[in-house]
Formats: C-alpha cells, sequence, structure tokens
C-alpha cells in the first residue's frame, strides 16, 4: 500500500501566500482597468465640454448683429 505524502505546515502556508498573491494581482488588474475607464470617460466629457464652449464663442464672435457690440460694466455706476 502507498503511503500518502501528508501535507506540512510550510507546504500550507506557501499554497495560501501564491494563492493571496494571485488574487491580489486580479484585483490590482481590475482596479487599474477601472480607474482608465472611469478617467478616460471623465477627459471624454471634458473634452466635448470645451468644444462646445469654443464653437459657443466662436459663434458669439461671428455673429454680425454682434459687430461693434460693447459688453455693460459688471456693476452699474452711481
Amino acid at each position: 500500500m502507498a503511503s500518502r505524502a501528508s501535507l506540512g505546515i510550510a507546504d500550507i502556508a506557501h499554497r495560501v501566500t501564491v494563492s493571496g498573491l494571485a488574487a491580489l494581482s486580479v484585483y490590482g488588474l481590475y482596479g487599474m482597468w477601472a480607474t482608465h475607464t472611469a478617467t478616460m470617460k471623465a477627459a471624454d466629457e471634458a473634452y466635448k465640454a470645451h468644444l462646445a464652449e469654443e464653437a459657443n464663442k466662436t459663434k458669439l464672435a461671428s455673429d454680425p448683429l454682434l459687430e461693434g457690440f460693447v459688453d455693460p460694466p459688471p456693476t452699474r455706476p452711481s
């Protein structure tokens, strides 16, 4: 009858450590992907807002009805 090899404490500790580090690596990769996705989405939204603002400025600057118009002062003089 073949004897069964028993697992030692060092072997069990090694397996737990390796499994834990593998799980931590997978979790870290997921965290990096989620952060990258959120950052890219926020940057895309900010860029679209910037383009809309620039288009609005260009539209106002090229409007022939507003040529020569001067904005009133922010406070009314007394």
